[in-house]
């Protein structure tokens, strides 16, 4: 079947109802929501039953989505929230990483689906998000540069990060912005940073680390989580977050939850739709 003809299930908000796959999350008016002085934050994660966002390949010793809950459903909606972006930050360690398994082929950090691009031609958007890159090392690989001959891109680091590498980028074209004190990047002056370039939707897409620091900030409007219905157990793994405990837990509402019960391989998944209260 294609994606064009798969169902959910709505269990909340009721009442409960049959709905296409496709357009689920393609309908939220998320270009809407954001402001200059309050982006809308946003992040998208597949999980296990068991809390595994990602397992290390026994094959390149890298960190990977677990598997068995790789699925085409939940990989659509990911393309359908990155078409609302105006731009995705990702990682100079998530780049190192690529490099290390893909080479140079350029990664799909966009829509990567022509009905998509055409969605956001339709509206005014360049066909695919802009790029910023958070690093603090500066130990960035040649594939940023590809991306940046590709796409609208900006490096983000600290303050304190290391002169010569910021040098070096900046001599060879690259925009690198300062967001933080230290070396390392600050959540909320991060979202400070991008929003002066005009970028009001923001979607998330670092890791573990990078996600405990925007949410300790406060600046995460919107969290889509796919739960997969399958137990990968492991003993080298990511969960959602990693970092010292909140000194505020971060209080979410769930928003909306749908069953798919196709995927993956069909044991079925729950897509959750959770809203951060900021601060």
């Amino acid at each position: 079947m294609s994606i064009a003809e798969h169902e959910l299930l709505r269990l909340y908000p009721g009442p409960q109802a049959r709905v296409p796959l496709e357009g689920l999350y393609l309908g939220e008016a998320l270009q809407e929501i954001g402001t200059p002085s309050a982006p809308f934050v946003y992040g998208n994660y597949i999980t296990t039953l068991d809390g595994r966002i990602a397992l290390t390949s026994p094959e390149t010793g890298h960190r990977e989505v677990p598997p068995p809950v790789v699925n085409r459903h939940d990989r659509w909606l990911y393309h359908e929230l990155v078409a609302h972006a105006d731009v995705l930050i990702t990682s100079g360690s998530y780049l190192r990483e690529l490099t290390l398994i893909r080479g140079r082929d350029l990664p799909s950090l966009g829509v990567n689906h022509h009905e998509l691009k055409d969605w956001r031609r339709r509206r005014g958007l360049p066909q695919e998000p802009a790029i910023a890159v958070v690093s603090a090392s500066l130990d960035l690989p040649p594939l940023v540069y590809d991306l940046a001959a590709a796409r609208d891109l900006c490096v983000v680091t600290g303050r304190d990060a290391p002169r010569e590498q910021r040098q070096a980028l900046e001599a060879n074209g690259l925009t690198v912005l300062s967001a933080g004190t230290g070396s390392h990047v600050e959540g909320r002056e991060l979202m400070q940073v991008l929003a002066a370039r005009g970028h009001t939707t923001i979607y998330h897409a670092t890791g573990p680390q990078g996600l405990h620091e925007v949410l300790a900030a406060g600046v995460v409007s919107r969290l889509y989580v796919t739960i997969a219905h399958r137990l990968v157990a492991g003993r080298a793994f990511d969960t959602l977050l990693y970092g010292s405990p909140f000194r505020l837990a971060p209080k979410l509402r769930m928003t909306s939850l749908y069953y798919d019960p196709d995927e993956p391989a069909g044991a079925g998944q729950w897509l959750a739709r959770f809203d951060c209260e900021r601060s």
